[in-house]
């Protein structure tokens, strides 16, 4: 097995030998060096890493307040994959440090981090470590400690897709170059689950098995509207590897269709550009962590986020060897090594000798123009706003006109109940009243039972006085005012208004009210008529229902935190499956005679108080609509209702105790026989 190539520099720059001159020439005791470790994923001189790496070293003896020794070690990986070779490299790295403090190992690359994380306690557990010059992808990968952080960039594959196919949009095949290294294998896999998303689009043709010879001849022979991707070539399908960006300069000279890349560094050495990775913020921001690191600062309060593409870059000469037009650039985009046209060259001696009033004229002319031009345009802008708010406001006059037709509708269905429901309290008033007189007229009359008489008139009044108020709340033109309440009384409320028509109709209402329940902010008049439309639409569902099973289950409950809902269960046959989807849209009815709009109104309506409404039919018989709205929140006037009741309302025909009242109260009183 050949022996796993190592190298190992160490010394120090020129910055740190004046250091140490300036500060024997002061007089002053020499400061103490920072010892950093790099370990290199491979050689020094592999792209991308050798630009990242070169610009670390730099900026961080530029940044750090003392100075600074460098150490590093290169794992050769591209040549020996894998951690089988690990052992000679740790054996020499402890013979070098034996009895040395290292202030702080930074890897670069992911096989460099994975290294160190294996064999770190065998090395130098207690320095710190930081990963630098790898992607999000692979620290995910890697289990970081309270003494580890990562300066990760974020490489964007799906991304660089799209903008090929937004520079060159008649692209019909892409081709990707990238080498055999475990870490190239890496990004082939990771690449080709994100192409997936194209694969309708463009196909996408792989290299990693050729030569770089073998790819020099095919990328030539690419057909027309074809692009390349290139993802790095550390080392070929015959295990040669190859240092920096040669393997890109060989292919440029070769390749017959636009290649792309994803690091700012390969620009001007062959690809067009686009969204490049900046090489030197994140070299940047790698010597900021690690001044912060060998200041004392803990690296696990360290956290970086990922640093993606830098704003959209090319290179001139390519775009236009194959030509792609400027337009077709993001907006934004910077271009450079730009040879300079003769009007670039010599535009202001061009214009000096046009003539300095020449210029000021055609500018002055331009101003006025653009001047015109502006006031004109906004002048269009106000007049399409007013012609907007004016819509809006129609369309808003509109739908309150709807709603409250809908609710005056609704009243003239229940008005025999409400009639039904009126007469029951002025029946016991009558009976009441011709009571009292009888008592005042007979010679044993008592003033408490007149009074009682007189009680029982008033609260009977206020009874009708209160079906009379509802009526009028719903009839009432009113603009939709939020306030915090509960669905328990919406429930009770319009069960009230329901109940005379329901046991005409013969059909049972059971209520089942969860107790403790959050209140919401809504509009009662809205939230009724709701209720109420559900409520109305059950009912008449259940018209061909036998009478003994025509039932209606009203039920209030918490759906999961901040959610309150209210659902209407019937009995009758239910909704087909093919027409659930369009029952709250606008004009689509299931009734012979419907117009189509009440479950569209409920929609709105629900919609308008940041809530959801939804219909399913139920296995045995029957279907469930549900309303669920937000909760009102603790700062909004929220309040918990009253504990809940359970109450089941019986479609006899009509209440009998009222009807009977006026009976029930003279009879005691009078003595009559029966």
């Amino acid at each position: 097995m050949p022996q796993r190539h190592l190298i190992v520099s160490r010394g120090l720059g020129i910055l740190l030998g004046l250091w140490f001159g300036v500060g024997l020439l002061a007089g002053a005791a020499p400061v103490e060096a920072k010892r950093v470790l790099m370990i290199h994923s491979f050689g020094r001189e592999f792209a991308p890493f050798t630009a990242i790496s070169s610009a670390f070293r730099t900026e961080l003896a530029q940044q750090s307040p003392g100075p600074i020794e460098f150490h590093e070690a290169s794992l050769e990986s591209s040549i020996f994959p894998g951690a089988a070779t690990d052992k000679p490299v740790v054996e020499y790295l402890r013979a070098v440090f034996a009895g040395q403090k290292v202030d702080l190992v930074v890897t670069i690359g992911g096989p460099a981090a994975q290294f160190w994380a294996r064999h770190r306690e065998e090395l130098f557990p207690s320095a710190p470590m930081l990963l630098a010059a790898l992607d999000r992808r692979r620290v995910q990968g890697i289990k970081l400690g309270t003494n580890d952080t990562a300066v990760p960039f974020q490489v964007d594959l799906r991304g660089t897709v799209e903008h090929i196919l937004q520079v060159l949009p008649q692209t019909t095949n892409i081709v990707a170059v990238i080498g055999s290294s475990e870490m190239e294998q890496f990004w082939r896999f990771e690449a080709g689950r994100e192409f997936l998303a194209f694969a309708d689009r463009v196909p996408v043709t792989w290299l990693d098995a050729m030569t770089l010879g073998e790819m020099k001849k095919r990328v030539s022979t690419f057909p027309p509207r074809s692009a390349i991707i290139y993802g790095g070539v550390a080392r070929d399908a015959a295990g040669v590897p190859y240092e920096r960006d040669r393997p890109l300069m060989e292919l440029h000279a070769t390749v017959n269709a636009p290649m792309f890349g994803f690091f700012a560094n390969q620009l001007g050495q062959g690809i067009v550009g686009g969204p490049l990775l900046p090489v030197q913020e994140i070299s940047r921001e790698t010597a900021r962590v690690a001044v912060r690191i060998l200041a004392g600062e803990p690296p696990a309060q360290i956290q970086i986020h990922p640093l993606g593409p830098a704003a959209p870059t090319y290179d001139w000469r390519e775009l236009k060897r194959w030509a792609i037009p400027e337009s077709r650039l993001p907006a934004g985009s910077q271009i450079r090594f730009r040879i300079p046209t003769f009007w670039e060259q010599y535009k202001w001696r061009i214009i000096a000798a046009g003539g300095v009033c020449l210029a000021e004229a055609v500018l002055i002319l331009w101003l006025v123009q653009n001047r015109r031009r502006l006031k004109r345009a906004q002048s269009e802008v106000r007049e399409m706003e007013n012609i907007r708010k004016q819509a809006d406001a129609e369309i808003q006059r509109q739908r309150a006109e709807l709603a409250h037709a809908t609710r005056v509708s609704t009243m003239g269905e229940l008005a025999a109940s409400l009639a039904h429901e009126l007469n029951q309290p002025l029946g016991a008033i009558l009976s009441n009243a011709e009571a009292a007189e009888m008592f005042l007229d007979s010679s044993f009359s008592s003033l408490d039972e007149i009074r009682e008489i007189l009680a029982d008139i008033r609260k009977d009044d206020e009874r009708a006085g209160e079906v009379i108020r509802r009526m009028r709340e719903l009839l009432r033109k009113r603009e939709m005012d939020l306030q915090p309440l509960g669905l328990n009384s919406i429930v009770e409320d319009v069960l009230r208004l329901v109940s005379a028509d329901a046991a005409q109709r013969g059909v049972s209402i059971r209520t089942d009210l969860a107790p403790g329940m959050p209140e919401t902010n809504g509009d009662r008049v809205h939230l009724q008529q709701v209720l109420l439309n559900l409520t109305m639409n059950a009912m008449e569902a259940m018209a061909k229902t036998a009478p003994e099973k025509r039932s209606l289950v009203l039920r209030t409950g918490i759906d999961g935190p901040g959610t309150v809902e209210l659902s209407v269960t019937d009995s009758g046959p239910g909704i087909e499956t093919d027409k659930l989807p369009h029952l709250f849209e606008p004009f689509f009815t299931t009734k012979p005679n419907g117009l189509g709009m009440g479950l569209s109104i409920v929609r709105r309506i629900v919609e308008a108080h940041h809530g959801r409404v939804s219909a399913e039919s139920n296995n045995g018989a029957g279907a469930t609509f549900t309303v669920r709205l937000p909760a009102a929140a603790q700062g909004s006037g929220f309040r918990v209702q009253g504990s809940g009741f359970r109450n089941r309302v019986q479609g006899s025909g009509e209440d009998r105790s009222v009807r009977v009242l006026g009976y029930h109260k003279v009879k005691p009183r009078l003595n009559f026989k029966t």
